[in-house]
């Protein structure tokens, strides 16, 4: 007798899931391009769907459903957006300009950046590849014990002398 309730308990959680699928998906939407394919994302935002109506069910917070959803699965997508952006992350600097169009060719048969990029005081240069490898300016700051204020001036001027190098 349990099982039949357990059976009839997970047919109608899953229903209710399947109410905010095109939630899921509009919030899936706003995270494409950060470092995530699209249909990835909805299924990560189905799989806290199903996560976030068992825990309502279990626990009854005061909070309508929807408004807990709400809340709740756009933070898990987007946590969901980071994660995916880092373990997608390219094996080398060089991996990473050559897929996003970088391959500046200079006079002598190189790369402009990547001749840039090994001119750098070696500071610089890992801060380059961290950026590169998808790491927010918050979690720099972290790893580096400044403030993302501090974190943020610190690619600013980077970015910019890249730039002018580059211009020049």
């Amino acid at each position: 007798m349990e099982c039949e309730r357990c059976a009839a308990s997970k047919e109608q959680l899953n229903e209710i899931a399947l109410r905010f699928l095109p939630l899921a998906k509009k919030i899936a939407w706003k995270y494409t391009g950060r470092g995530a394919e699209y249909e990835d994302l909805v299924q990560e935002g189905m799989i806290a769907l199903f996560e976030l109506v068992r825990r309502y069910d279990e626990e009854r917070p005061a909070q309508r459903l929807s408004l807990f959803v709400w809340y709740r699965l756009r933070g898990r997508v987007r946590d969901a957006a980071a994660r995916l952006r880092r373990d997608g992350a390219h094996d080398s600097l060089e991996q990473k300009f050559e897929d996003d169009g970088f391959d500046v060719p200079c006079e002598e048969g190189g790369y402009a950046v990547f001749d840039l990029l090994e001119s750098l005081p070696p500071p610089e240069r890992e801060l380059a590849r961290d950026l590169a490898s998808g790491l927010t300016q918050k979690e720099l700051a972290r790893r580096c014990a400044v403030s993302q204020q501090a974190m943020s001036k610190r690619v600013r001027r980077l970015r910019d002398k890249v730039r002018r190098t580059l211009a020049s």
